[in-house]
């Protein structure tokens, strides 16, 4: 979801095995306002990130993560390369290939193409969790959190709600407002 949504549709895909993605970079995104002045760049490591992001909606939508709702974690990032800057005006299409599968953990081959020609590419691995446990680790992690800087002045459940989580309680951190 934005701001941190890097893909900004789906335009091919073949279950989990193939996806294509695109992104129009606009000079309005908050990234150039400091990358860099007068001669923006996106950043090779959000190209990467949409790499994931297409990946990730390919994992998803393909079915074969199991029911309910889920999300995905980027787990690594393998021979990456970046080719080319990529400015505002172009398109980038996130090329995926999945590599293999194994359980809830997905590795994908990955190239970032302007006008046909590769600007980035990377091998990357996403592992699939259901919200339930991503939002009680997430919780405790706030918490942690929280209580490391001393900000004891909002709760847990003010933070989940500003994010859109769920609130709830799982294992002992306490998701609702104070």
């Amino acid at each position: 979801r934005y701001p941190f949504l890097l893909i900004d549709r789906i335009v091919t895909m073949d279950a989990d095995r193939y996806v294509v993605g695109i992104k129009n970079v606009t000079f309005n995104e908050p990234q150039f306002m400091g990358h860099f002045p007068g001669a923006p760049v996106m950043p090779g490591v959000l190209l990467i990130e949409g790499m994931a992001q297409t990946a990730g909606a390919a994992c998803i939508a393909s079915g074969e993560a199991g029911g309910g709702a889920k999300l995905v974690y980027f787990m690594t990032i393998d021979k990456c390369k970046f080719r080319k800057p990529v400015t505002p005006g172009d398109r980038v299409e996130y090329h995926l290939t999945r590599l293999n599968r194994r359980r809830n953990m997905w590795w994908y081959k990955g190239e970032a193409k302007v006008d046909g020609h590769v600007v980035a590419e990377a091998e990357i691995s996403a592992m699939l969790a259901d919200t339930a446990d991503a939002t009680r680790d997430m919780a405790y992690d706030l918490q942690v959190l929280l209580q490391e800087n001393d900000t004891t002045h909002y709760s847990i459940g003010q933070i989940v709600d500003v994010s859109g989580m769920v609130s709830g309680s799982r294992e002992g951190v306490t998701l609702s407002k104070e």
